[in-house]
């Protein structure tokens, strides 16, 4: 990454800290404070790291704001640099000290951990080439391509006056460099239509000047809500509906749901129901339960937060997730 993100706040950091532990990724943390230059300088070294070590996060916490974390983490003075692996502190240097800084994060940068879901990109990736029927992937956005290849291809599908959603791969390099493998093609724009690859600006002008192009975009019988719920539902063997995605939840529900998954380094799928109306409200009426977050395990829904916080106790939650 080629910025360390600034947390300033207590619910940022647990945000950081759920994520990395969840997919196993090594994370360096620079503790600064604003009135303070040499540790505002330090902020500089980090970036700089981050953007040479992309197997490591690295994030930079305002000690003063979030002074509580500072506290637990024992940091007695700024600037102050602490790596992890999952819960584990793995090292740390104390002062402006750039050498020593450089070697920490070069060792922490060859850390790993097993990921708890090493199928998990992949079905992250399935989820959003059908999020909409035509799915394009391009550089920035329909309103302000980022490229002349990526304006070219939505001057032509709006010139079908084609419904279609877009993601902006600039603002998610993970999804940037999956997508190439998992679709085996290796640059952008992107067209997908059902789930599958169409190809790129040059075979959607050959389709269109084939003919091709209008049939393809014209809406099929559409599947009916319940068959795509199905669908949705048995995409992974764990499934969670919640508001926001497990490394940015959009309520504290869905974060907490998450945190009981990911302390059981459990593999899951999981949808945003923030962007999908048509799901978000066909699913409460499909399962007969009004709320989110929602879990499935193996096709079934499981139960709410408070469910599952409730087998967790139990000491059920394990045998159910296993059987997934």
């Amino acid at each position: 990454m080629s910025t360390a993100m600034a947390i300033g706040s207590r619910a940022g950091w647990d945000q950081v800290r759920a994520a990395c532990h969840a997919d196993g990724t090594p994370l360096a943390v620079l503790f600064y404070a604003t009135w303070h230059e040499p540790s505002m300088q330090m902020r500089v070294v980090v970036d700089e790291l981050g953007a040479e070590h992309p197997s490591i996060r690295c994030v930079s916490v305002d000690a003063d704001a979030v002074a509580d974390v500072a506290s637990e983490l024992r940091v007695q003075a700024v600037p102050t640099v602490v790596t992890f692996l999952g819960d584990a502190e793995t090292g740390r240097v104390e002062g402006a000290n750039v050498p020593d800084v450089v070697q920490l994060v070069s060792d922490a940068s060859r850390q790993s951990s097993p990921a708890p879901a090493a199928c998990q990109p992949n079905t992250d990736l399935e989820q959003l080439v059908r999020r909409h029927r035509v799915m394009l992937f391009m550089k920035g956005s329909p309103a302000a391509p980022q490229c002349g290849f990526s304006r070219s291809i939505v001057d032509l599908l709006n010139s079908k006056r084609c419904p279609y959603g877009h993601f902006d791969i600039l603002k998610d390099d993970d999804v940037r460099q999956g997508l190439k493998a998992f679709a085996n093609w290796q640059t952008y724009p992107q067209l997908w239509v059902d789930g599958q690859l169409v190809g790129g600006l040059d075979v959607v002008r050959e389709m269109d000047a084939d003919g091709d192009l209008d049939a393809l975009l014209r809406e099929a019988p559409a599947k009916s809500l319940n068959d795509r719920l199905k669908s949705l539902i048995a995409s992974s063997p764990v499934m969670l509906f919640m508001k926001g995605s497990p490394t940015e939840p959009r309520c504290g529900f869905s974060k907490r749901i998450v945190d009981v998954l990911t302390e059981r380094r459990c593999p899951f799928g999981h949808f945003d129901i923030l962007q999908d109306n048509d799901v978000r409200e066909g699913l409460k009426a499909y399962s007969n339960w009004p709320t989110y977050p929602q879990l499935y395990v193996n096709g079934a829904l499981l139960g709410g937060l408070d469910i599952v916080t409730e087998l967790a106790d139990s000491g059920e939650l394990d045998d159910a997730l296993s059987a997934a």
